[in-house]
């Protein structure tokens, strides 16, 4: 005889991308879930706190990568047991992510992924994530896709349709917030890079590039990241008197405020791609590959690559000079990430698969079918 399940669902993050983007889905579900936070980054960000997390211990930081794998799997499978979900869901292509979808296979669980689909095509950009989405799609029962092109490419890897449904980006979700708060300073370039293929020389290549600017008279603002490494790593590239300003940790809303009033926002995050178009913000992409090209082919955003050897300052100055910047994504299902809504359509996606019923003061918008 199969167990029973005390809860329907328990949702795993560990990272605050991860907890971002799965709060508009918190908003609209209507069942009992449970909330599991893996330690990889210290503690839920301000604005998810609210959420009822379990916080598992975090792991001992450093570690490489497959012990940490290992630990994250060792600690959920524990909390599984105890918990005995319906189902596991999992957001995006972190360790986390990974580690939940090995945790609820070992156990027989079924795997739901939100975001699901995307992929670069390329195993070692991003590394280790196009791998780790790689193996969570394998595992799922059930895909959440942010876009047609992803749940294109899930049907391309075997997936059946009625496994997939598209409900757009949930980044984009909190876009449809009246305003966003006013900026606390405007610059004519945000910087946000902080992908493991982008320490080393591509690093130290755009930290040349940003000095140069700023010796220029470019006010440039760098965002700060949790990971204590890469703020070590940054300080390193750029030296002394570099001319940049080190901005302190923003939370969502300043962050999208302040790249709304720069000229231009400089990143390699996947949810730059998705949001900023939005926003109608020039985006300059710092990857090798990216498993978000929407932005790329429609025109708000341009690809810097960081292994090419032109002065980086002035293809920058360049891209922006000369780069026709079209208007921004409208807030429609017709939009390459949905209409911000995302969340509501995940969530009742989820009562649909799991056969249950949702508490009718939530409305249930109309699924995307793949």
């Amino acid at each position: 005889m199969p167990p029973s399940h005390s809860i329907p669902l328990l949702i795993v993050a560990g990272t605050r991308p991860e907890a971002l983007k799965l709060l508009p889905l918190a908003e609209s579900l209507a069942l009992p879930t449970s909330w599991c936070w893996t330690g990889q980054q210290s503690h839920p960000p301000q604005e998810c706190r609210h959420l009822p997390w379990q916080e598992l211990p975090p792991p001992a930081h450093p570690l490489r990568r497959r012990p940490l794998e290992q630990i994250l799997i060792d600690h959920l499978l524990a909390i599984l047991r105890l918990r005995r979900p319906q189902a596991v869901l999992v957001q995006g292509d972190t360790v986390s992510a990974y580690a939940g979808a090995r945790a609820a296979q070992q156990l027989g669980l079924p795997l739901i992924h939100l975001e699901a689909g995307l992929r670069s095509g390329d195993l070692r950009s991003p590394f280790p994530e196009e791998a780790y989405r790689r193996v969570i799609s394998r595992l799922a029962c059930w895909h959440l896709a942010p876009s047609a092109r992803a749940a294109e490419q899930l049907r391309c890897e075997g997936v059946a349709s009625t496994r997939i449904r598209i409900v757009g980006s949930t980044a984009v979700d909190g876009l449809r917030a009246p305003a966003l708060p006013p900026a606390a300073h405007s610059y004519h370039l945000l910087v946000d890079v902080h992908r493991r293929e982008n320490a080393g020389r591509a690093l130290d290549r755009l930290a040349l590039g940003l000095r140069a600017l700023a010796r220029s008279g470019w006010r440039i603002g760098l965002s700060a990241h949790p990971n204590r490494s890469w703020e070590q790593r940054w300080s390193q590239a750029l030296g002394p008197h570099h001319g940049l300003q080190r901005l302190p940790p923003q939370n969502r809303g300043q962050w999208l405020a302040l790249a709304q009033s720069a000229r231009a926002v400089l990143s390699d995050s996947g949810g730059a791609a998705e949001e900023l178009p939005y926003l109608g913000v020039p985006l300059l992409l710092y990857r090798r590959r990216s498993e978000r090209t929407e932005a790329l082919e429609s025109g708000h955003a341009r690809w810097l690559d960081p292994r090419a050897a032109a002065d980086l300052d002035g293809v920058i100055e360049r891209a922006l000079e000369q780069q026709r910047w079209p208007a921004a994504w409208p807030l429609s299902v017709d939009s390459p990430y949905g209409d911000g809504r995302a969340g509501a359509r995940a969530a009742a996606a989820i009562h649909g698969w799991l056969g249950l019923s949702p508490d009718r003061s939530v409305p249930q918008p109309q699924l995307q079918s793949a």
